[in-house]
């Protein structure tokens, strides 16, 4: 049955009534040691500091946690109301009724806070700071002072001034107590009022003893006569700027709370900062200037707090940045990498067919009609080198989206690149393209397959054959090159994989299959696609381009990709 209870009340989103009573203790704590200064009347105490510690509770957890507000006031009206055993009805209906105003109270400044001031960062930046103190601090404690005021009136509780100054008493105590301990409660129960503790205990400690000794003057507890000639209120001034520039927000206020507590020792004790006609006079004029100060460290601490948040803002947008330029220099080295070998197979081609041409000539074997063909496939080759150099250097590096075109016209571009290579080495190019496939970042892919035919060409045997097709599956385009040579070693595999660097320059054999497969799987990554490696059974090596869907358009019949 209690397991049941616990999964409805967790289903409903309430807090669990362990949370809810522990948070009501508290509560009662806070109201009884602050009810010690209730002079004016047994329920209006000059320094309330359940306002502040109610309205942090429901903004860090949450205004399911009402009850325990509700709970913790009833709980200690209750006990300062009941005098008269006769009227124990009254003096509890009018405890209740001051314990629905301090919870409404609560639950109207926490809404507020979360509709204006950010919630839980209400602390963080200037704006938040203006909405709560135009919203959150004037607002709610009229309720509470309202209710309560009339809930005294209908028990006839004892009060020693005018109700208007209970009224104000009453009012500038939940104010008070709801600007200085609320961010303190907030801080506490989000975990942010302990950050500078690990780093700063030393520091921490000298100004808890600088407070403590600056407090003591508002106590008039003295450790010297001199002491009692200083300015006392304004003494404090330097030390709550040293806890807000140096422990946020929540340490200001925690300072100014620790000053709270003294001043209210010293009053209570006769001694008054601010001399007035009445006890309850000299603590409110206390509590007005105390809230000044914690308007002044609100702030400035949220001044802080933006130039903060801006400086690291920056700092991350200066490492981007600097990422982005670093990636883009590397694009480029490996573009121009690229670049150069792209342009050796035909350059090579067209130097072995001109060392041909000039060695025939210069043994009088070839004659001017066996000249004529030579120098016809030169031109074509030229022409076709002319073409690669425009689509190298006009195919983007960075990744943008290029124009698109079918992926068979991107073939036979390669394939009229390769013409003498293939000739010369006696090897034939077979593809199995579908006529209507089109690649967006075609002069892309063009560089990749390119490369991929490259190796495959220098690597096969005379009369082999090398294969390209292209289909499409679940995750893409598939674009495999396969060859009949002896296959890719298992020790570069890694080329496939590797981010770091291009490979080592050739050796002494002058084939460089190591670089060309780097600037393919890099040029492949950078498309958000993958080059993989599959053997080609029983002998050979099979390169597959993988790309996604994004990179993959049809032309007027998608039929004719299937």
């Amino acid at each position: 049955m209690a397991h049941a209870r616990s999964a409805i009340i967790a289903a409903a989103g309430m807090p669990p009534p362990a949370a809810i009573a522990g948070f009501a203790l508290i509560y009662v704590f806070l109201g009884a040691l602050s009810l010690s200064t209730a002079y004016i009347q047994p329920n209006a105490a000059a320094v309330w500091i359940p306002s502040g510690y109610a309205t942090g509770l429901l903004i860090a957890r949450g205004r399911g946690f009402w009850p325990a507000i509700l709970a913790g006031s009833f709980t200690v009206n209750a006990m300062v109301n009941f005098t008269n055993p006769d009227g124990m009805a009254l003096d509890l209906l009018a405890a209740l009724a001051v314990a629905v105003g301090n919870t409404a109270e609560a639950v109207l400044a926490a809404f507020l806070t979360e509709r204006f001031a950010d919630g839980k960062g209400f602390l963080n930046s200037a704006r938040s700071v203006r909405y709560f103190l135009l919203f959150t601090v004037p607002l709610p404690p009229l309720v509470s002072a309202g209710v309560g005021l009339l809930a005294s009136h209908l028990a006839a509780l004892p009060a020693k001034d005018s109700e208007f100054e209970v009224f104000v008493t009453w009012y500038v105590a939940n104010a008070a107590g709801m600007l200085i301990f609320c961010g303190i409660i907030v801080g506490l129960l989000e975990g942010g009022f302990f950050r500078f503790v690990r780093h700063r205990l030393g520091e921490l400690l000298l100004l808890a003893g600088c407070l403590i000794f600056a407090s003591q003057a508002l106590c008039g507890v003295y450790f010297s006569e001199a002491v009692a000639e200083w300015t006392k209120p304004y003494m404090v001034i330097p030390l709550l700027l040293w806890a807000a520039l140096r422990f946020g927000a929540s340490g200001g206020l925690a300072a100014i709370a620790l000053i709270t507590v003294g001043a209210s020792v010293g009053a209570m004790r006769g001694f008054q900062v601010f001399p007035a006609d009445s006890p309850w006079q000299a603590l409110t004029f206390l509590q007005i200037f105390l809230a000044m100060q914690a308007v002044m460290i609100l702030f400035m601490t949220a001044a802080v707090a933006e130039a903060t948040s801006a400086r690291a803002e920056l700092e991350l947008r200066v490492r981007a940045r600097t990422r982005e330029v670093e990636q883009l220099l590397r694009r480029g080295e490996v573009f121009a990498a690229l670049v150069a070998h792209d342009l050796k197979s035909p350059v090579y081609g067209i130097r072995n067919t001109l060392r041909t041409c000039v060695s025939g000539l210069a043994g009088r074997r070839l004659s001017t009609e066996d000249l004529l063909p030579a120098l016809q496939v030169i031109e074509e080759t030229c022409t076709a080198l002319g073409d690669r150099v425009e689509s190298l250097l006009s195919a983007p590096y960075l990744p943008e989206e290029a124009p698109g075109a079918p992926l068979a016209t991107v073939m036979d571009n390669i394939a009229a690149a390769h013409r003498l290579t293939l000739q010369r080495r006696r090897v034939r190019l077979e593809t199995h393209i579908p006529a209507r496939l089109i690649v967006p970042r075609a002069r892309e892919v063009e560089h990749i397959v390119d490369t991929l035919i490259d190796n495959a060409v220098r690597f096969s045997q005379e009369g082999d054959v090398v294969t390209v097709s292209a289909s499409l599956d679940s995750g893409g385009i598939r674009i495999t090159v396969a060859d009949l040579g002896p296959g890719l070693p298992p020790d570069r595999l890694e080329l496939l994989v590797r981010r770091d660097r291009p490979p080592a320059p050739p050796g002494e054999s002058g084939q460089r299959p190591r670089l060309g497969l780097y600037l393919a799987a890099e040029q492949a990554r950078w498309m958000d696609g993958a080059l993989l490696y599959e053997p080609n059974w029983p002998t050979g090596a099979r390169f597959v381009l993988h790309l996604p869907y994004r990179h993959v358009a049809f032309g007027a019949d998608p039929s004719d990709a299937v």
